[in-house]
């Protein structure tokens, strides 16, 4: 198993993570932590991260690949990268990416 530490998250970029399991992950999980409060979370709070989604006609699409070394995690180029549901009331919410980190992990 390999757990990232909280990642920034950055519109367009390219995270890179060297994972360790000495072959190809099988299976993955992506996740956001709340770092400021947003949308009626606290921070500490953690969401799944949805990696594709669509809100308002915008589609958000995050891109990982990945080695038997390496995850590698494009971000959406859109102004947020990810879209999940307001903890305040369930409606589509695109997060300001500085208000959330982003964890990943792999299991070998």
């Amino acid at each position: 198993e390999y757990e990232s530490g909280s990642q920034t998250i950055t519109s367009a970029g390219l995270l890179t993570l060297n994972h360790g399991l000495g072959r190809e992950p099988r299976l993955f999980d992506f996740y956001l932590v709340c770092t400021t409060a947003e949308d009626g979370y606290s921070i500490g709070d953690k969401v799944t991260a949805n990696m594709n989604s669509s809100t308002s006609g915008a589609s958000i699409s995050n891109t990982y690949y990945f080695t038997s070394t390496q995850i590698f995690l494009r971000y959406s180029s859109n102004s947020s990268a990810f879209v999940n549901g307001a903890k305040s009331s369930g409606l589509s919410s695109t997060f300001i990416n500085s208000n959330w980190k982003l964890v990943v992990r792999a299991y070998a």
